[in-house]
């Protein structure tokens, strides 16, 4: 089976966290309405949840057309993790085609080295905070922020959401070194690309 790359662009802000730009105006989307779910994104056509979808489902297509295929989606944001469940549905209708979904930061190997490092890590926090992410010029706070309650920011709106997390960081240090984020990234790759080679059957 020939495996074939083909790049999806997804980055996705949580629902109803932030507000986004519609692609076609520029326009903040504050204003309109943001589905809960991929399904009812699909359904109303409504959001930036349709765009994302859309764009998987056509290049899944495209990859169909070419016969037996198999695609790796390397995801990098927890916001477009409910695409893997569209996934599921499509592939139980294109058996010709394997779709892998990964999400590299949370991955067995990945979520190991990140917790040997330091186990207060989360969203925002030093986790993400790699050489090539870094703004020039930028100070972070040197120190450890308390962990947030994950399950009082699933019950808040997104204004209060904002208030509570303030800068984002869900809690943890900030930055660390730059040779402990390179353990990291370096476990990453190798963990994707054991993916590409084994258990696609």
């Amino acid at each position: 089976m020939p495996f074939h790359r083909v790049k999806f662009h997804l980055h996705q802000q949580e629902p109803g966290l932030y507000n986004s730009l519609d692609p076609a105006t520029n326009n903040s989307m504050e204003n309109k309405p943001l589905n809960r779910s991929m399904i009812a994104a699909k359904a109303s056509k409504q959001d930036e949840f349709y765009t994302q979808l859309s764009d998987i489902e056509k290049g899944a297509e495209a990859t169909n057309r070419l016969g037996d295929q198999r695609i790796l989606i390397v995801n990098g944001h927890g916001g477009n993790t409910p695409a893997q469940g569209f996934i599921g549905e499509w592939m139980a209708d294109h058996p010709r085609v394997r779709i892998k979904f990964h999400n590299w930061w949370n991955a067995p190997k990945v979520w190991a080295q990140v917790q040997a490092i330091d186990p207060v890590a989360s969203h925002a926090s030093w986790m993400e905070n790699f050489p090539w992410t870094r703004l020039a010029n930028v100070n972070v706070p040197p120190h450890q922020k308390p962990m947030s309650d994950p399950e009082k920011v699933r019950r808040l709106d997104p204004k209060s959401a904002r208030e509570y997390l303030n800068d984002g960081n869900y809690g943890g240090l900030y930055q660390r070194s730059d040779e402990e984020m390179m353990q990291i990234w370096r476990t990453a790759v190798e963990e994707t690309r054991e993916l590409l080679s084994k258990d696609w059957k």
